[in-house]
């Protein structure tokens, strides 16, 4: 493991910040940021702001200009009403597909990484690379890999049924657990998800099946584009001892574990995570589109 230590919505949520007044030639690159399963798109909100001061004092002469962009995936947030047909993670990948115009990095967290992932297997020539954040080829426990049991899944399906909002009130604390500030983090977590609706009690089923269902293994093994996976040592849903064989599943892989982080680094320790995405992209990414 290497350790750097369509639409008719409204317009994304979207910041840009670079040297485009320079009379250098100046490569654009989009940053797609993808949520997690019950979240929207702005759970963000804070982190792209970190983002663009990060990009600011650190990286404003990289001689690129990065645009910064969270999409709702079908069925949630702003696109509560929108369906999948098929209910594919091919198909989510499809709907964010449709909504790039340029060449793009997608940075995808917990579920949203698996969508990250389809979107980097070579049938989307606009995308460039991707950023998981706490996320994995394979949610589910089995006797060859560490997760999620899925008594617990098959649990949130119960409470689903019984009462949606307890539901995400309990896994936005399950992804808090262990922080030293989990109540500041529970508060900022609820107060970023509320600023768009909802989930439905429909898209919030199938996208759970879809998580159980998953294993992305070998496409994580063929994958040729850069990618950089950030975990959380303390995150109860991508457990350490996962680390090692996700990472082994493609050795060309970079990888990062922040210690004192759970499940969701970027909103518990923004700073740091945009730093090692914007190390990466300058790095290992903007030299290969020379």
């Amino acid at each position: 493991m290497t350790s750097i230590q369509h639409n008719k919505h409204k317009k994304p949520l979207s910041l840009s910040m670079g040297t485009e007044n320079k009379s250098t030639t100046i490569q654009t690159v989009e940053l797609v940021f993808l949520h997690g399963w019950g979240m929207n798109k702005g759970i963000w909100s804070h982190f792209i702001e970190q983002c663009r001061e990060q990009y600011s004092k650190n990286y404003a002469n990289s001689q690129v200009n990065l645009v910064f962009t969270a999409f709702d995936l079908p069925g949630f947030g702003e696109r509560a009403n929108d369906n999948i047909q098929d209910n594919s993670l091919h198909d989510f990948a499809e709907a964010v597909y449709s909504q790039l115009s340029q060449a793009t990095i997608v940075i995808g967290w917990s579920f949203g990484g698996l969508v990250a992932q389809c979107l980097a297997d070579g049938y989307f020539p606009k995308v460039i690379s991707h950023v998981q954040i706490a996320s994995t080829p394979k949610f589910v426990a089995t006797a060859d890999w560490p997760g999620i049991s899925d008594s617990v899944l098959n649990d949130f399906h119960t409470q689903l049924n019984k009462d949606q909002r307890a539901l995400i009130k309990r896994f936005i604390a399950i992804q808090c657990m262990g922080l030293a500030n989990a109540k500041e983090t529970i508060r900022e977590f609820t107060e970023l998800l509320h600023q768009y609706p909802l989930s439905s009690h429909d898209s919030l089923a199938k996208t759970l099946d879809l998580l159980i269902e998953s294993d992305l293994r070998p496409l994580v093994k063929t994958s040729n584009l850069p990618c950089l996976r950030i975990f959380g040592r303390l995150d109860s849903l991508v457990p350490t001892r996962a680390i090692k064989l996700i990472c082994e599943c493609n050795e060309q892989n970079e990888s990062v574990i922040i210690k004192k982080a759970a499940h969701a680094p970027f909103i518990s320790h923004p700073k740091e995570t945009a730093l090692l995405i914007f190390e990466f992209i300058i790095k290992k990414v903007i030299p290969s589109l020379k």
